[in-house]
């Protein structure tokens, strides 16, 4: 400010200056300007110079209050979340002692929990070793059982009757194959094995034999109307 008035006071001394200058004219004429003698176009540099200087001064100014209008937002910013802080360090200090108050039961009904969990854990095992003790006695009748079962019965039961040998083709059930339950036995290396139901439903689809690919001799029920496909020759022996 001192500065600005300095030169405001210069300008005014040029200005004053100036308008005696003219008095006395305005071609080589001279004055005096603090102690020593200046022309008029002298005068007239100076006065532009302190215009100008003036002029910057100013837009500095400005520019000064503007930067500290930012300041003064930035800071009522920072104060407002100064402000927020101290909130959410109360709400944290008041969570925190929440926390412990939890923590604290929790701990508490988890050992409570821990005695009561051991105590149905050994109960639960005294039960399991019983248990296992009876499933190993009734592994052993079901081995027994299953020991008697395969002397009474055998695998397949094979039933009175003849067996049927077919070749390789298409057969009709009640026509060239009697209905019934048969055992399908490959004769040579093995084949396709298939039976359509007589609405032309896929029942049975295998390859008998021993080989890589073959599952061995098929077990299934022919009925009236099924019609029977193999691609080589085939031996069906009726079972029960």
């Amino acid at each position: 400010m001192r500065t600005i008035w300095k030169v405001a006071g210069g300008i005014g001394i040029v200005a004053g200056t100036f308008a005696a200058g003219s008095a006395v004219g305005t071609t080589g004429a001279e004055t005096e300007l603090q102690g020593e003698m200046v022309g008029y176009d002298e005068l007239v540099n100076e006065k532009k110079l302190l215009e100008e200087e003036l002029a910057d001064m100013l837009e500095t100014n400005e520019q000064t209050a503007s930067e500290l209008s930012d300041l003064q937002d930035e800071l009522a910013d920072a104060m407002k979340v100064m402000d927020e802080r101290e909130l959410v360090q109360s709400d944290l200090e008041s969570l925190q002692e929440e926390l412990n108050a939890v923590e604290e039961t929790l701990e508490s009904e988890l050992t409570a929990g821990r005695e009561d969990i051991a105590e149905q854990l050994e109960e639960e095992n005294e039960k399991l070793t019983s248990l296992q003790s009876e499933i190993s006695e009734l592994d052993e009748v079901l081995l027994s059982k299953q020991d008697e079962l395969a002397q009474l019965e055998g695998d397949i039961l094979k039933a009175a009757g003849q067996p049927v040998e077919l070749t390789a083709g298409q057969f009709i059930v009640g026509m060239d194959v009697p209905p019934g339950r048969y055992q399908a036995t490959n004769l040579g290396e093995g084949s396709n094995f298939i039976v359509y139901s007589a609405s032309g439903d896929l029942l049975v689809n295998t390859i008998l034999g021993d080989s890589i690919v073959g599952s061995g001799d098929y077990v299934f029920f022919a009925s009236e109307g099924d019609q029977v496909e193999t691609h080589e020759a085939v031996r069906l022996v009726p079972v029960e």
